[in-house]
């Protein structure tokens, strides 16, 4: 079986769009890690006044 120059870069594009493809898979997943940290660190951590950010108190809203 001969491979043609053609056949060579058909077999590039094809695992550059694969790689292509699971790169945004990645990123995406990293985007939600990141959301989920950032989550973290601005809930308040008292559990009783349900304020956005770390800091607030109950008396304080």
């Amino acid at each position: 079986m001969e491979i043609t120059e053609v056949g060579i870069l058909k077999n590039n594009v094809a695992e550059l769009q694969r790689q292509l493809q699971q790169s945004y898979i990645r990123i995406k997943e990293l985007r939600e890690e990141l959301d989920n940290e950032k989550d973290k660190k601005t809930r308040c951590m008292c559990g009783v006044c349900g304020a956005e950010y770390v800091g607030y108190y109950p008396g304080d809203i």
